[in-house]
């Protein structure tokens, strides 16, 4: 009994005697930042003593050995700023912000790696580490290293698809400032047959017949290279300034089988090959100040220092800048200078613009800007609302103004007219009496996009008012007088959209009187119906707009929306591509719009489907008819054209073989089978048209 007490009260003692050394150690081994045993045995209370009386001089010397290992292990690189040499206090040491080797994955077996992909030289400067050693400054927010990672993919220069400074993901001064480099390469193909006359000057001796052989192949190569600067964070809000401008280039080569139809020399022959350089963007954009909740353009007094709290805004940009002023590109969607205001409230659920452009004259065969004034002038002003009566559908009003004085300005041919690269006279248009006349036409109109529960709906009506000061097919000064109308319902099921659209334009019943009754456009470029060639003639418009209302035009299929067609004997065009009106222009580029048309009819059905996630598809089906042909009836000086057109059959693939925007392959094949109307103005059979398309993009 006596022994076991004597060996409880000497265990006891025995802890009394441990406990405190071996708090001490551990409370040593934390300061300094080594790990510490759960127990040390045989450590003695005099040695306890001397390890506390050292404690601040071994966490000196530790700080000092770990800033050895950070230069040690990143070879002395200092690309975040000079005389960076703290450690961070962890085992082994550790590389600081800016000891990382952006060619490596990692530095060293206790560095925290890189970031991921391609970061380029940071030119953030840091400061110098806290006295203790304690923390180190990491002013260069979007360099954070990653340890060693298959997810964290190494990137290089030349590679777009994962983080890059030259694409935006980083930036290149600063924590704000980012440029983004873009460059584009479309390659297209065509073949086609469409209705060609068979001049006196016939390509075939002994051809007797008035419509002579169709075919026709064009290929054309556009390239893109465009360099953007600006300043902000724009994952919510938006820029604070920006400066952009891309260069376009383009060859084309058109080849046919009659003479007389790529120049108005026949002695040029079938073939025709042509280049073209063009400033296509070339803009500086600026955020004025936050939005207020009702008034725009006063500074809003909630939030800190004035800002919104939902990011709305007021920018400016003025410049070359790339503007679609509806859901569909019906009335104006072009590349121009002008300046344009434009910003958003109530948390973005309404976005603005007002917008001026002086338009530029284009090159005749590439359609690309010129660098001569074309004297025609452009005021737009629109607002949408997003979630408007129903959650997901968008809808908006807009105000258009065209004053085109282009008619009495031109100096050539000893008069007031312009004739393009080719020779043929588009100013005037070469019908009636080909006098010069200057447009003043406004258009009010609404349009809607978006889904109303099931239902994809999207909407669009305009009313054309104005005058033309000297129509040529009426003769005289005329009064403008004319609507359009398009309806489009559509259901996603899974991977299948079907879809059923409706579309239609005014028509002038009497050419001859003094109002016009038929609609026409500023300057469309319309996703409408099977159609929108604007991915082959601009690759730019497959870049989204940082603004909701500026969508980009995607690739159409559509025969009728796609081809051009010439009104035989007037050397104007009974269709244009990029657009559905039979405006009976010269030419979309270069001549002016025309109110005394026959306006026409579309009843369209089609489906897109998404067959892989590399594969999609498109199919449609148009039934096309004149609304009012008695302006083609005159122009021609046939009596009796009647309305029906015919039906257009189409079908295209896009196809993505990385899953990624930097490589597209687009195909497409249409059929135009003439009804009625048609073969009164064409004795011509069954015409086509197929494409194919390949994309490259940085």
């Amino acid at each position: 009994m006596c022994w076991t007490r004597t060996r409880t009260l000497l265990l006891s003692a025995t802890i009394l005697l441990v406990l405190p050394a071996t708090s001490r150690n551990v409370l040593a081994s934390a300061q300094d930042g080594t790990a510490a045993p759960a127990a040390r045995e045989g450590h003695d209370a005099a040695a306890s003593k001397q390890e506390k009386g050292a404690q601040k001089p071994a966490a000196d010397a530790k700080q000092s050995e770990d800033a050895k290992h950070s230069e040690a292990a990143d070879g002395g690189q200092k690309e975040h700023g000079a005389d960076q040499k703290a450690g961070h206090g962890t085992e082994g040491g550790h590389a600081g912000e800016g000891h990382y080797d952006p060619a490596k994955r990692a530095t060293g077996p206790g560095s925290e790696g890189h970031p991921p992909g391609h970061t380029g030289p940071s030119t953030v400067e840091a400061d110098d580490p806290d006295e203790d050693g304690r923390g180190i400054p990491r002013p260069d927010r979007w360099r954070f290293g990653f340890p060693e990672d298959t997810r964290h993919e190494h990137g290089r220069l030349r590679d777009p698809y994962h983080q890059n400074q030259l694409k935006g993901d980083y930036p290149i001064k600063g924590n704000d400032i980012f440029m983004n480099l873009t460059l584009d390469s479309t390659s297209a193909f065509f073949g086609k047959r469409v209705p060609s006359p068979s001049s006196v000057s016939s390509a075939r001796p002994g051809s007797r017949e008035f419509f002579g052989r169709g075919e026709q192949f064009a290929m054309a190569h556009n390239w893109r290279a465009g360099i953007s600067l600006f300043k902000g964070d724009t994952t919510f809000a938006p820029v604070q300034w920006e400066i952009k401008v891309t260069a376009g280039f383009n060859y084309n080569y058109v080849h046919t089988e009659e003479v007389g139809l790529l120049n108005v020399d026949i002695r040029r022959g079938k073939t025709r090959g042509d280049g073209h350089v063009s400033l296509q963007e070339a803009y500086f954009e600026m955020k004025l100040a936050d939005n207020p909740r009702l008034l725009p353009f006063l500074p809003r007094k909630d939030g800190e220092g004035g800002k919104s709290p939902n990011y709305d805004f007021n920018s400016v940009r003025v410049g070359i800048q790339r503007f679609t002023s509806d859901f569909r590109g019906f009335i104006f969607s072009d590349e121009e200078p002008g300046v344009r205001l434009f910003g958003t409230l109530d948390s973005n659920r309404i976005q603005y613009n007002l917008a001026y452009f002086e338009m530029l004259e284009k090159d005749t065969n590439s359609g690309l800007n010129t660098f001569h004034w074309r004297n025609q002038s452009v005021y737009i002003a629109n607002l949408y609302r997003q979630d408007f009566l129903f959650h997901g559908w968008n809808a908006g009003v807009s105000l258009h103004y065209n004053h085109d004085r282009a008619g009495k300005n031109d100096n050539e041919g000893g008069g007031n007219f312009k004739f393009d690269d080719n020779g043929f006279l588009v100013r005037p248009a070469a019908i009636g009496d080909f006098t010069p006349h200057n447009l003043n036409v406004a258009y009010l109109g609404t349009s809607s996009d978006g889904h109303i529960g099931r239902f994809g709906v999207s909407h669009a009506f305009y009313w054309a008012l104005g005058n033309d000061s000297h129509n040529p097919i009426a003769g005289r000064p005329v009064h403008v007088n004319a609507q359009m109308a398009a309806l489009e319902i559509s259901m996603d099921r899974d991977w299948l959209r079907p879809k059923a659209s409706f579309f239609w334009s005014s028509g002038d019943a009497n050419p001859r009187d003094s109002v016009a009754r038929g609609f026409d456009s500023i300057f469309d470029n319309v996703n409408f119906a099977g159609g929108g060639a604007g991915f082959v003639v601009n690759p730019s418009n497959t870049n989204q707009d940082r603004v909701l209302i500026n969508p980009p035009i995607p690739i159409g299929v559509s025969f009728w929306n796609r081809e051009s067609i010439r009104l035989t004997g007037s050397n104007v065009a009974l269709m244009n591509p990029a657009s559905l009106i039979p405006s009976l222009r010269s030419s979309k580029e270069q001549g002016q719009a025309n109110y005394v048309n026959p306006g026409i009819y579309i009843a369209s059905a089609g489906a897109d489907a998404k067959l892989t996630p590399k594969l999609l598809t498109t199919f449609n089906v148009n039934y096309l008819r004149f609304h009012r042909p008695e302006s083609i009836q005159q122009t021609l000086f046939q009596q009796t054209i009647r309305k029906e057109i015919g039906w257009d059959y189409s079908a295209g693939f896009q196809y993505r073989p990385y899953l990624n925007e930097q490589f597209i392959i687009l195909g497409g094949l249409s059929v135009l089978v003439p009804g009625q109307g048609l073969k009164d103005i064409y004795t011509s059979p069954t015409i086509y048209s197929g494409f194919l398309a390949v994309k490259f993009a940085y």
